[in-house]
């Protein structure tokens, strides 16, 4: 039996490489990608997503939450919580 963290990664990368443009499959395997401290591929899919001219507000929150893990995975906590607009 698959662990459920290496399950979710398969389905994001099965949904991805169906529709490579789809937003919330990009974002999502990269969440996984940097969690698994591939954080420099993960990098690579968000690579060009705020070129888009408009995004639905839970496109755009799916884009923030991906930054946000990245932060966090990094160790970048000063960055994520101005993100977040704690001080």
């Amino acid at each position: 039996m698959k662990h459920p963290k290496a399950e979710v990664t398969d389905l994001y990368r099965q949904a991805y490489s169906m529709a490579p443009d789809y937003l919330f499959a990009r974002c999502g395997l990269a969440r996984c990608l940097a969690g698994d401290g591939q954080v420099e591929e993960a990098h690579k899919l968000l690579d060009g997503i705020l070129d888009r001219e408009e995004f639905h507000r839970s496109e755009y929150r799916s884009y923030l939450t991906a930054q946000h893990a990245f932060g966090v995975i990094c160790g970048e906590h000063d960055a994520v919580r101005t993100f977040c607009g704690h001080r």
